[in-house]
């Protein structure tokens, strides 16, 4: 099984998700020096203005992934850093031309 996609939808796809996480970070950077991690509460704030209330987010750590948020929960499956740099990059190539 396959399944094609033009890479202009791709494109379009990751432009719509880097300009949220550009917005999230403008927020938590406004009032909070570029030398401390934002407060907890003004990183739920960002998040649930510019994503939405419900959210995971997955950290890899020494031990393995570890969740963050109401309910979330944490496993380890899906694609390595290495393989998402090299779909990346062909949605990259592909945007080209």
């Amino acid at each position: 099984m396959s399944y094609s996609v033009p890479g202009s939808m791709l494109t379009g796809i990751l432009g719509q998700i880097r300009t949220q996480l550009v917005d999230v970070v403008a927020d938590l950077t406004a009032e909070t020096p570029l030398t401390e991690l934002p407060r907890k509460q003004a990183v739920d704030a960002a998040v649930g203005q510019h994503i939405g209330t419900q959210y995971n987010t997955t950290i890899q750590a020494a031990n393995g992934p570890t969740a963050i948020g109401s309910k979330a929960k944490a496993k380890a499956e899906g694609l390595s850093v290495e393989d998402a740099i090299k779909l990346l990059d062909g949605v990259q190539s592909m945007a080209r031309g």
